[in-house]
């Protein structure tokens, strides 16, 4: 149940995350997924999903895709966010770090998403390449560290940092 939550809050702040990319008048470079949600004329915001799915961690996440399934459905029944309808294409990280980059690097250069909602055990081995792409990531931040790290500006912790030796300053410098 817990999990559920978190992963409905990681939609919640993804799909506030892009809402407010979506009212920008200026565009954000460096990405190919950071673009408009809407530049191909749809009126749809693509959001990527990890987790893992097999390996020897899955067995803690096998809720997850069915509550983002859920809210996005509820979302895109209420009207969607400002009319624009919530998809999203989800990866498996496969519980390895090797996992989760490939996942990553296929969810941004194949399916061309927004932006990442993360709830995985290893997302620590895509974190470098999400960085370098410009990528928003929201997501659980229980795997290392670098949630907390300054130079990490795309990644947004959805419930906070839960290493209290880390403060995260990544949230506050986005909103300011």
């Amino acid at each position: 149940m817990r999990r559920r939550i978190s992963g409905c809050a990681v939609l919640l702040v993804a799909a506030g995350t892009a809402l407010a990319a979506c009212g920008s008048s200026g565009s954000s470079g460096g990405s190919s997924a950071g673009s408009s949600p809407a530049s191909s004329g749809s009126k749809t915001i693509k959001i990527g999903v990890v987790t893992d799915l097999t390996g020897v961690a899955s067995s803690g996440f096998t809720t997850d895709v069915k509550g983002i399934q859920a809210y996005v459905n509820r979302i895109n029944a209420a009207g969607g966010v400002n009319g624009y309808k919530i998809a999203y294409v989800v990866g498996d990280t496969t519980s390895t770090p090797t996992g989760a980059l490939t996942a990553v690097q296929k969810l941004v250069q194949q399916d061309n998403v927004f932006a990442i909602v993360e709830n995985s055990s290893d997302f620590f081995g895509a974190e470098p390449y999400a960085l370098q792409q410009g990528i928003p990531v929201v997501g659980s931040a229980i795997d290392g560290p670098y949630w907390g790290d300054p130079k990490d500006t795309n990644l947004f912790a959805a419930v906070g940092v839960v290493n209290e030796h880390y403060t995260s300053v990544a949230s506050g410098q986005f909103v300011k």
